[in-house]
């Protein structure tokens, strides 16, 4: 019922607090949306915190405040520099039964209220990459769709381990129309298994991944189920191949440069300082 009731008006939270956090430390929220550990006494570290009823973002930019509440990456953001050094506190509450898309728009609403902020959408070509078939591919299976992805209490769970240190392969259950992405990480690199993932998916979590605009240019239209073993560029020691051999060797697909059309998010008016709370 409180939905309804605020289906009448602008979404907002029940209560919100926005507080400039304390100076940065080990474990702050970068720019790019990534949080890493800080604990403190009596509290949840410096963890973004999300359940039914309740946010708690700690050292939180508002690059990254902007990226929550209109689902975008950093590099689909434009506006000042210090959007990204500036950090708050923001702690709220609503119903329960919010969903993530009205948490979104209340997230919108609560900066356009305590900042001021303005902003407008438009389309900009920017370098990155397109994901294309290689010479002899694809290397692709088309999606089972046999179930969901089984941790426990499936016994088959965990799966069985290989010399590499990653899973040979994840065991699906039941009857489910399951999609995902499950990642396995170990000091020889990075698995990621996709399951019931388009070539679109794929370019936009190797978007996520590189930093760098990705757009899928394959043609291939249907769903596949298939793994992608790389290293990550902050593994230099790691054995496995970098992400552009991993792809053409294991899947038979190419990043090649190109231009790519972003849809950006222009900040037009933001204050820097928020309005206090009530």
């Amino acid at each position: 019922m409180a939905l309804a009731a605020m289906a009448q008006k602008p979404l907002a939270f029940d209560a919100a607090s926005v507080k400039p956090d304390t100076p940065m430390g080990p474990g702050a929220t970068d720019d790019a949306g990534r949080t890493k550990d800080r604990k403190q006494p009596g509290g949840d570290g410096g963890r973004d915190a999300e359940s039914p009823g309740r946010i708690h973002y700690p050292h939180t930019a508002l690059t990254t405040l902007l990226m929550k509440a209109y689902d975008v990456d950093r590099l689909q953001i434009q506006g000042p520099d210090w959007l990204g050094g500036t950090r708050f506190q923001i702690d709220a509450t609503m119903p329960p039964e919010t969903n993530r898309e009205q948490v979104r728009r209340m997230l919108q609403n609560l900066q356009t209220e305590r900042f001021k902020l303005a902003t407008h959408r438009e389309k900009k070509q920017l370098a990155g990459f397109a994901l294309v078939v290689a010479k002899n591919g694809p290397k692709l299976k088309a999606s089972t769709d046999a179930g969901p992805v089984g941790p426990p209490p499936d016994p088959r769970w965990p799966p069985s381990l290989g010399p590499d240190g990653f899973p040979t392969s994840i065991p699906r259950v039941g009857k489910s129309a399951n999609q995902g992405i499950l990642m396995f990480s170990a000091p020889y690199g990075v698995k990621l298994f996709f399951f019931g993932k388009t070539m679109h998916d794929l370019a936009n979590e190797l978007w996520e991944r590189l930093r760098t605009p990705v757009r899928g240019a394959t043609s291939l239209a249907s769903a596949y189920d298939f793994s992608l073993t790389y290293s990550p560029d902050d593994r230099p020691a790691a054995s496995a191949p970098d992400v552009f051999k991993a792809l053409e060797s294991q899947l038979s697909l190419r990043l090649v440069k190109s231009k790519v059309t972003v849809d950006m998010l222009v900040v037009d008016h933001i204050e820097k300082v928020p309005t206090e709370n009530e």
